[in-house]
């Protein structure tokens, strides 16, 4: 059964950490408030992100993906 939410499909977040896991990787995403996602990475995907730990990211929480953020941040 679909999950449904409030949440817009493309939501920014804060890259607070990317951490090795026994099969691969998971970066740890700051949402809205006190909400955070843990997402899985493969070992290429954690060498791309870990640069980018502290900034402000894009997260595709249908596909489960991140993407760089557009536009000026500020916060």
């Amino acid at each position: 059964m679909p999950q449904v939410s409030s949440l817009p499909r493309l939501q920014l977040a804060c890259l607070r950490g990317v951490h090795a896991r026994p099969d691969g990787a998971e970066a740890v995403l700051a949402l809205a408030g006190w909400q955070f996602l843990r997402l899985p990475l493969t070992a290429r995907e954690a060498a791309r992100w870990r640069p980018l730990v502290g900034q402000a990211v894009q997260v595709d929480l249908d596909a489960g993906r991140l993407q760089p953020a557009r536009g000026p941040h500020h916060g």
